[in-house]
């Protein structure tokens, strides 16, 4: 989900941390230690980073698989001391090993050099209708790894907070991770098709991915944004 403010792309995802922070949510205990992973990070500045700020004893690990947003990314975990935001340039999917990439750009005769936020693992669609300005001349591959090998791989026993942002590859995701996502995730917030839109081939309505996530309840949209909650 992303908006603009005087030229500049900002994902806007205040709501859920608002949630979050909440009694409903994990509470205002700053003190906790609690485990976030965010699949397409891009930067990380409004998604793990904010959510080391309000939980600074916590651990955030960021998945990113454009190189152009991971450099980015790189930079704002050098922010944060003790390992607490672990980068890893790779592509969350339903495959071990690689997978293709559709890179992200800009058109031509605009104020911007790059664009870097849209890419996906699945082929743009009716985004070149919607976002004009957004190209996507090249098609890549990218290390790409299961939720479920990554998890078991790194020993980690749970996932408190599970942000999703994969323009479109939200099945293969979710294929990549039943077992993690049956056994280890509390709130999962994950991006979803706009209403009477496909951006990408194949992209999930709010629907069709609680209809994959049987086990999880609905707790608030959020624009083209949905939070969920492991029953």
């Amino acid at each position: 989900m992303i908006e603009w403010h005087d030229g500049v792309c900002v994902r806007k995802f205040e709501r859920v941390f608002d949630f979050l922070y909440s009694q409903w949510g994990f509470g205002p205990d700053r003190n906790q230690s609690l485990t976030m992973f965010d699949v397409g990070s891009h930067a990380g500045v409004d998604s793990c980073a904010y959510f080391l700020t309000m939980y600074p004893e916590s651990t955030a690990y960021a998945f990113e698989s454009d190189e152009r947003a991971y450099k980015k990314l790189l930079q704002t975990s050098s922010v944060f001391k003790d390992d607490k935001l672990k980068p890893f340039e790779i592509a969350i999917s339903d495959t071990d090993g690689y997978t293709d990439f559709y890179m992200s750009d800009i058109t031509e005769n605009t104020l911007q050099n790059e664009w870097d936020a849209s890419g996906s693992t699945k082929k743009p669609t009716e985004h070149l209708d919607y976002y004009p300005f957004v190209s996507f001349k090249n098609k890549i591959k990218v290390k790409s790894k299961k939720l479920d090998t990554f998890v078991s791989e790194e020993n980690i026993s749970s996932i408190d907070f599970l942000f999703v942002d994969v323009n479109g590859g939200e099945l293969q995701f979710i294929d990549g991770a039943k077992d993690t996502l049956q056994n280890k995730v509390t709130y999962l917030y994950i991006e979803c098709a706009p209403e009477h839109q496909e951006l990408y081939d194949g992209q999930l309505s709010q629907e069709q991915i609680q209809d994959e996530l049987p086990n999880y309840e609905f707790i608030f949209r959020n624009k083209d944004n949905i939070l969920l909650e492991r029953k």
